[in-house]
C-alpha cells in the first residue's frame, strides 16, 4: 500500500460516507483536536493501522456503489439502523453490505431534482437576500 496521509484518509471518509471531522475522530478513537493536528501534520499518530483500515474500507465501499450514499448517512435505514450506526459498529462486512443496500435504495429513489420553477424561485430568493 502506498503512503497515505491522515488528511487524505479523512478526505476519503468525508467523500464516501459524508462524515464530519467529529464523527471521524470518534470512529478512530481520538479527539477532534487531535485529529485536526494530524490532518495539518502538527502531530502524527503513533500507529496508522486504524486509519489505514478505514481507508481500505472506504475504497472498497467506493468500488461497490454506483451513487453518492452521503445523503443516506442518517436518513436511510438498513435493518433499522442508519449508516452512521453501522459505521460505529465497526464490522467491515456489515458496513459494506449496508452501503450496498443504501446504494440500492438511493438508486431507486434518487434525491429530487428541483423543477425549473423551484430553481427560479431559489434564484430570486438569493438575489433578494443578497
Amino acid at each position: 500500500m502506498s503512503s497515505v496521509s491522515v488528511a487524505e484518509i479523512v478526505s476519503k471518509l468525508k467523500t464516501v460516507f459524508g462524515l464530519n471531522h467529529s464523527q471521524i475522530a470518534n470512529l478512530i478513537g481520538v479527539s477532534h483536536r487531535v485529529l485536526r493536528d494530524y490532518i495539518y501534520a502538527r502531530a502524527f499518530p503513533s500507529s496508522m493501522l486504524s486509519y489505514l483500515q478505514w481507508w481500505q474500507l472506504a475504497n472498497e465501499v467506493e468500488r461497490s456503489i454506483s451513487v453518492d450514499i452521503k445523503p443516506g448517512l442518517k436518513s436511510v435505514r438498513v435493518n433499522g439502523k442508519t449508516l452512521l450506526t453501522w459505521l460505529f459498529e465497526k464490522d467491515p462486512t456489515s458496513i459494506i453490505d449496508a452501503c450496498k443496500e443504501i446504494n440500492n435504495k438511493l438508486s431507486k429513489n434518487p434525491p429530487k431534482t428541483p423543477s425549473v420553477n423551484e430553481q427560479r424561485l431559489t434564484a430570486r430568493l438569493h438575489s433578494v437576500m443578497s
